[in-house]
């Protein structure tokens, strides 16, 4: 009896795995432009912010952000950027507009140059 009931009880916790997936996902950032660019990353309402929310990424360069399964949010690349000192950065297209280069808050629409 007892074989039995630890049996059904593997058996169980073995078909509830694969009925609950708890699978991340990753977006791997490639940078095909000439010139560097600066992705900026937020996260949508009530989802935890990923780490980094914004970095550099030199041409020919990539990285990958894993995200975890019910994550939200959007990922831009800010271009012409420059940073005058730790709190004040800025970019001509896809601003932020938190003064440095981690995002926070929501960006401005990227324009076209």
């Amino acid at each position: 009896m007892d074989r039995l009931l630890l049996s059904a009880y593997v058996l169980t916790l073995l078909i509830l795995s694969f009925f609950s997936e708890v699978n991340s996902a990753s977006f791997k950032l490639v940078n095909k432009c000439r010139y560097e660019v600066w992705p900026g990353v937020l996260s949508g309402a009530n989802t935890a912010p990923l780490s980094p929310t914004g970095f550099a990424l030199k041409p020919g360069k990539s990285r990958t952000l894993s995200v975890p399964k019910a994550w939200s949010g959007r990922i831009w690349a800010r271009t012409l950027c420059t940073e005058y000192s730790p709190t004040n950065f800025s970019c001509v297209t896809g601003d932020c507009g938190s003064g440095k280069i981690e995002c926070a808050g929501s960006g401005a629409k990227p324009r076209l140059l």
